[in-house]
């Protein structure tokens, strides 16, 4: 029987026991473990607010946009397929997604996007976006689980530029608009 929510890259423990038609359960087997590895040659980027810094010798990093830097300039470099795998915690930062990377959250893990005035001030890569997406590639990406809340009393928005038939999916994730918050009457 197949174990889905393992984290790719991280090694899991199993113990397993058997129950009989009477009822009676067996004494644990030995304990095996094993580190289960993306499928199709991914590379997974572990994104948790709670690493002490950027590691990317061991594919750690504070933010969802320091993972996805580091999948675009390595993926040039080396051809090699990327996932950002998001661990819980509250992300505040801009998103500038231009390359064929999928933004999930880890199994079992409970990780926000919550862009605040903080992050909106940033104009490191557009005035007014807070994720920006502009994928030139007839590729399909990915964002996956990870909920968003609007927390800003500036403008916040979402924007998708499609080039060369790119495919973006959005799936199991909410999106809530902080009450008050204000963002001049427009959001996502």
């Amino acid at each position: 029987m197949p174990i889905s929510g393992l984290v790719n890259n991280t090694e899991h423990c199993f113990v397993v026991t058997s129950v009989g038609v009477s009822g009676n359960e067996s004494a644990d087997s030995d304990q095996i473990c094993t580190t289960p590895a993306p499928a199709a040659g991914l590379t997974d980027l572990k994104v948790d607010d709670d690493f002490a810094a950027d590691d990317p010798a061991s594919l750690e990093f504070t933010t969802i946009q320091a993972a996805m830097n580091f999948a675009v300039d390595a993926e040039n470099a080396a051809g090699a397929p990327y996932q950002i795998v998001v661990f819980s915690g509250e992300y505040d930062e801009k998103i500038f997604w231009t390359d064929d990377v999928d933004i999930v959250e880890a199994p079992g893990e409970t990780a926000i996007y919550r862009p605040t005035n903080a992050s909106s001030d940033d104009k490191t890569f557009s005035e007014d976006f807070n994720v920006q997406i502009i994928i030139d590639a007839p590729v399909t990406v990915n964002w996956r689980g990870i909920d968003m809340v609007y927390d800003s009393n500036l403008f916040s928005r979402f924007i998708i530029s499609r080039f060369g038939q790119a495919t973006v999916n959005f799936r199991d994730f909410s999106v809530t608009d902080t009450a008050g918050a204000g963002g001049l009457g427009q959001r996502v």
